[in-house]
């Protein structure tokens, strides 16, 4: 209560992030777009509760003239309690899958759930939504003023060129193109990256800025990381714990050079789903890679997707990090790939 009434004195406008993926890595990226236009500030790490906003709202100066900020969602009401401590100004709905559905029930939980920030937003703010299925279909269904990157056909990217640990394309924003280059990775990387400029351009920063500061934007980490350690190519997806995250990974590791080895959890938290996802996540894994470490309580699940592709790699079942790491060593080498998918707690 101390930290809304602070933020709420001070005239600090409040851009909040939700869905089921990519708020943290939209927080970073449209920091980073912002900065230098206008006094900004943003919250610590992945902190999206109500006492972790406020631990950040206490940092600051009072003088800031947008404080971006992530609204977590566990469970149905959360989304409403953080618009009432923090009415946001600004929203951003990066889209919506079944993670948590374990908690919420059904989807359409989910989906009301999240769609709850943007029917919060101020009158006078605007709502920016994702390219997924589902925030294409809150586009449809809000009724205020609002962007999106998949109805926008003045912000785009062309010429796409996938690299390892790097993403080259022309970037158009309105009239105005010019080629960029970040060290961003994966589909969902771009994805977040172009809402993030819609919105910087909804908020008036010039395009030319927007081009500038686009090389200055780093990696989210563990977010699909990329890193390189004695010849190995490292992917760092242990934070990414969604479906969607983890079916763009296996689609970047596939351009990554061999052998190619995932570290894989699975998913959870996904209620009555969580097997049959798995076993999709196994089904996938198979077609990109040479070797499979599994561990956690989603083992049989991906392995019995990885059986039904018929699947001719290796694979090795651990029981937590100490043995991941012994059989990391039999097969890892210069110029291989890893990928670290979801570094799940000990309860998993």
């Amino acid at each position: 209560m101390a930290a809304a009434e602070k933020i709420h004195k001070s005239g600090t406008k409040i851009i909040a992030i939700t869905g089921s993926f990519g708020k943290t890595s939209c927080k970073n990226i449209l920091y980073v777009l912002l900065k230098g236009y206008y006094n900004v500030a943003m919250t610590e790490e992945n902190r999206n509760t109500p006492m972790g906003i406020a631990l950040s709202i206490n940092k600051l100066t009072g003088t800031e003239e947008y404080f971006i900020c992530e609204f977590g969602a566990r469970k149905k009401g959360d989304i409403e309690e953080l618009s009432a401590y923090y009415p946001p100004d600004i929203g951003i709905i990066t889209g919506v899958c079944g993670q948590h559905s374990g908690v919420f029930g059904t989807l359409q939980v989910i989906y009301n759930e999240k769609f709850l920030l943007a029917k919060n937003i101020k009158k006078e703010g605007f709502c920016a939504f994702g390219n997924n299925l589902y925030a294409k279909k809150m586009y449809k269904e809000y009724v205020g003023d609002k962007i999106s990157v998949g109805a926008c056909e003045d912000i785009y990217a062309e010429n796409v060129c996938r690299l390892v640990g790097k993403t080259t394309f022309n970037l158009h924003i309105h009239e105005k193109c010019e080629a960029v280059s970040t060290c961003l990775c994966g589909k969902q990387a771009l994805e977040n990256l172009l809402l993030c400029v819609a919105v910087a351009d909804k908020m008036r920063v010039p395009a030319e800025m927007i081009f500038l500061r686009i090389s200055s934007v780093e990696q989210t980490p563990h977010r699909l990381e990329y890193s390189c350690a004695g010849g190995v190519h490292i992917l760092d997806d242990s934070y990414n714990s969604n479906t969607i995250g983890v079916r763009y990974a296996l689609e970047y590791l596939s351009i990554c050079p061999s052998p190619r080895i995932v570290v894989a959890q699975g998913v959870v938290e996904l209620g009555i789903r969580q097997r049959e996802e798995n076993i999709h996540i196994g089904e996938e894994i198979a077609s990109v890679a040479d070797h499979v470490i599994l561990s956690g309580i989603n083992k049989k699940a991906i392995r019995t997707g990885l059986k039904r592709k018929m699947y001719k790699g290796t694979i090795m079942n651990c029981r937590g990090l100490k043995k991941v790491k012994k059989s990391l060593k039999r097969v890892v080498c210069p110029g291989a790939t890893v990928l670290f998918q979801n570094d799940l707690p000990d309860i998993y």
